[in-house]
């Protein structure tokens, strides 16, 4: 399971926070990305869901090149969407 370094890592900014005064909201912003980063492995890992994840991975890249990285999130969410419905019964 991918949860022991997910209560590592939690255990680990906790006890930075303590001791070095770091802001709520940078803590928070490392653990949102700590745990999207664990869902993927863990997606990645599982050989019937393999696809998925590297068709979320490849739209997200084409998405940041076409639109720029302030424009990315909802363009790559319709691409994947697209991607996804279209070759639904392949997958």
């Amino acid at each position: 399971m991918v949860y022991k370094p997910l209560s590592a890592s939690i255990y680990f900014l906790l006890v930075i926070r303590i001791d070095k005064k770091i802001s709520h909201s940078v803590i928070m912003a490392y653990l949102k990305i700590f745990k999207y980063i664990m869902l993927f492995i863990e997606q990645i890992s599982d050989p019937r869901s393999r696809i998925s994840g590297i068709i979320g991975v490849v739209c997200t890249a084409a998405a940041r090149a076409v639109f720029g990285a302030d424009q990315l999130v909802i363009p790559a969410m319709v691409l994947v969407l697209a991607v996804l419905l279209i070759g639904r019964k392949k997958l």
